[in-house]
């Protein structure tokens, strides 16, 4: 894969940005984790409450975990890609993913134009 013309030192602030990011990411996984097990009930309803709204705070708890996780393992491929070189190459085309995108969505794989084709497929 390409390298990116980014030279590390510029890359600090977008390292840091990542870094607590992910760190916010874990605290949320680490609660979600612990309704999911009963260690702490969920907000919003009692477990004497009716049985369709537990079921629901349970569902949506775990889609919630889902995406965490997803977003994290993001989060650790740009942290990865900082420290291989490669950060801001677009992962299908090779090309530089432009800056406004990766300000706005710093673990972000593809470039604008790569990302609008995956979405129409």
């Amino acid at each position: 894969m390409a390298k990116t013309a980014k030279s590390r030192k510029n890359l600090g602030p977008v390292e840091e940005k990542l870094r607590v990011e992910r760190e916010n990411l874990l605290r949320q996984m680490a609660e979600l984790e612990a309704r999911q097990s009963g260690d702490v009930p969920s907000e919003g309803y009692d477990d004497e409450g009716e049985p369709e709204t537990a079921t629901y705070e349970r569902e949506r708890d775990l889609s919630l975990l889902d995406n965490v996780r997803d977003l994290l393992d993001r989060v650790d491929r740009a942290l990865a890609k900082i420290t291989d070189g490669t950060y801001g190459v677009c992962e299908s085309c090779g090309k530089s993913i432009e800056a406004a995108r990766l300000k706005a969505l710093p673990h972000a794989t593809l470039c604008i134009s790569c990302k609008r084709e995956e979405e129409r497929r």
